[in-house]
């Protein structure tokens, strides 16, 4: 009687068993740990107790690691989780099960922990930075001055007269007249030609080229001629042919 009833449980546990069993296979049986009696176990003789150390090795009471590594093959995330373990339905239950004609003294089933891809994005930020250098142009402008100074005219008196007595009066008379003439010359145009104080050059005050001319004439205390001088470049000046000039002084002798 005793042996009926036990057959009666095993018969009523190996249907229900299956059941689980089925279902677990279907999963992935790599992903299976157990100890098994024999090799009937439902990776073969290849896989007896597979993977029973996820669970403790041999033991009657297994300690199922609730995470595990397994080959990318198998699972691509290369982990797995634990799904279930028999006599975890009920607080110090034994984990014996009878499953499709195999005795195993605990069974688990471990499934893929998903994978998960980690997108980063980096943003990049260009700053441009535009430097302005100004120069700064200083021109300076040379102004140049002109002195003209003409010359003193002098004129002597000698009158002597023959009495009883001789007598000699000497009268000198002198006359100085100096002129001076200050031009700022502009910006480019040619400088005045410096011909002395014979030389009138008044008019050839900023003339520019490259046609510019003047007329150069005889300075005070002198007479003559007329030149044409022409500025074609600021930087040669006037050119031209000094007119023939000659002194205006004249001196009176009376005897």
């Amino acid at each position: 009687e005793a042996k009926t009833t036990t057959e009666a449980e095993r018969s009523l546990f190996d249907s229900e068993a299956s059941e689980v069993f089925r279902e677990l296979v279907v999963q992935d049986p790599r992903l299976t740990a157990y100890w098994d009696e024999g090799t009937c176990g439902p990776m073969g003789e290849k896989g007896d107790d597979h993977n029973s150390e996820w669970c403790g090795g041999l033991v009657y009471k297994p300690t199922c690691k609730e995470e595990v590594i397994v080959d990318a093959s198998i699972c691509v995330s290369t982990k797995a989780k634990l799904n279930w373990v028999s006599g975890s339905h009920e607080k110090d239950a034994d984990a014996k099960y009878w499953m499709a004609g195999c005795n195993f003294l605990y069974f688990a089933q471990y499934e893929c922990i998903s994978s998960t891809t980690t997108t980063t994005t980096v943003t990049s930020t260009t700053v441009t930075t535009t430097t302005v250098t100004t120069t700064t142009v200083t021109t300076t402008t040379v102004t140049r001055t002109k002195t003209t100074t003409s010359m003193s005219t002098t004129t002597t008196t000698t009158t002597s007269t023959t009495e009883t007595s001789t007598t000699t009066s000497t009268s000198t008379a002198t006359e100085t007249t100096t002129s001076t003439f200050t031009t700022t010359q502009k910006k480019g145009a040619c400088p005045q030609p410096l011909l002395g104080p014979n030389y009138d050059v008044s008019k050839c005050s900023n003339i520019h080229p490259p046609h510019g001319k003047c007329v150069v004439k005889c300075g005070n205390g002198w007479e003559g001629g007329d030149s044409t001088y022409h500025c074609k470049d600021h930087h040669l000046g006037f050119v031209g042919h000094l007119p023939e000039c000659f002194s205006s002084t004249t001196t009176t002798t009376t005897t």
